[in-house]
């Protein structure tokens, strides 16, 4: 049997985020949440993946705001899972881990970091939005750097991305 110690931590998944809690994880992840105006509370989704949403989830026992995929279905249960195994398998500088997955009945739940930058697409249209191109080129060559970093490390572990583009780069 597992002990209290042994136990998996425990996630609530936020449905809708309140403005506290996106200033919260604004200041804890960089990741910026913008209201719809007039909006107190609103359902908020990071993005979706090949098999399921993304949303905010909050790690209890330390209050963390983590990532968290859900995914229904039998066939896409499988594939993420064995996504998850090769995910693992590529841990290393500049790869997003994944701090547990959580199978309920017919759903699985991945936990992982909150990317605070978001997607490729979120970079590019910050970048374009800067009136200085100087910087914007700068700015651009860190994000690339950390991408070939995660390549590299990827790839001296036999696995290579053969799907790269702009909406998930990073």
């Amino acid at each position: 049997p597992l002990s209290l110690h042994d136990a998996l931590p425990i996630y609530y998944q936020l449905s809708k985020i309140s403005k506290k809690e996106a200033r919260e994880v604004y200041e804890q992840t960089g990741h910026l949440i913008v209201f719809p105006e007039g909006e107190k509370k609103f359902t908020y989704v990071l993005g979706k993946g090949n098999f399921g949403a993304i949303k905010v989830a909050q790690r209890i026992e330390d209050k963390a705001y983590v990532a968290s995929k859900k995914v229904k279905g039998e066939e896409h249960i499988r594939a993420s899972e064995e996504e998850a195994d090769m995910q693992k398998a590529a841990a290393g500088e500049n790869v997003l881990s994944i701090y547990n997955t959580i199978r309920l009945e017919e759903t699985l739940y991945h936990f992982m970091p909150l990317a605070g930058l978001g997607s490729g697409r979120e970079i590019q249209s910050h970048l374009s939005a800067l009136h200085n191109p100087r910087l914007a080129t700068e700015i651009l060559k860190f994000v690339i750097r950390d991408i070939l970093t995660g390549l590299r490390t990827i790839h001296a572990k036999g696995i290579y991305h053969l799907d790269i583009k702009p909406e998930n780069i990073v």
